[in-house]
């Protein structure tokens, strides 16, 4: 073989190593950019969520709920239809309702039987838990800054606040250490007063 040759195998060995390379990269890169678009989408899920449970009165209905029944309320009092897919995604992580999750699923579901019994599988976002100061009543001074609403997501949480912002919390600021919290075996959301009962 010439040189002229092996140089010029080397050089297609060369090429083909660096696109092969080249390639790994940029599915990295699109799995990364996959995963910024679906954390921006829950946290405009959350935002609205947020803002549904800020009108009128539903802070002072929610006073006795605590979980994932707060979220519930807004089935409860109308602000959310099930019935309406786009309204039904919102209650869970990424829009991926579960199979066997429909209209009528939410058929029991009254701010009466919020207050006794718990609908577990009908949301993924979590609320406050039940020692959280909104769920025994909010006064205008808790309104400003709780954590109200989160759901957890590959990097950590992104959390709904009171006052309207909505933040990603990944599990480096949450502290996390193969989801516990603090090492004492914890999720990373009961520090932030919320529950996913």
């Amino acid at each position: 073989m010439t040189a002229t040759r092996r140089r010029a195998l080397m050089l297609t060995a060369a090429l083909v190593v660096t696109g092969i390379l080249g390639l790994g990269a940029l599915s990295k890169l699109m799995d990364h950019a996959a995963e910024i678009g679906e954390e921006s989408r829950q946290g405009d899920n959350l935002r609205l969520l947020v803002a549904l449970l800020n009108a009128g009165d539903d802070l002072q209905e929610i006073k006795g709920l605590y979980g994932k029944n707060v979220v519930l309320s807004l089935v409860a009092n109308g602000r959310l239809d099930p019935a309406n897919p786009r309204e039904l995604a919102l209650l869970f992580r990424c829009g991926a309702v579960p199979a066997g999750i429909d209209a009528s699923s939410y058929a029991e579901v009254t701010l009466e039987s919020l207050r006794t019994r718990r609908f577990p599988r009908l949301t993924d976002i979590m609320g406050p838990d039940r020692d959280s100061p909104l769920s025994r009543g909010v006064t205008p001074e808790l309104q400003v800054g709780r954590a109200l609403l989160a759901v957890e997501i590959t990097r950590g949480l992104i959390v709904g606040f009171t006052a309207g912002d909505v933040r990603l919390m990944s599990t480096e600021v949450l502290r996390l250490d193969d989801g516990a919290a603090s090492g004492d075996g914890a999720p990373a959301w009961r520090t932030l007063g919320l529950s996913d009962e």
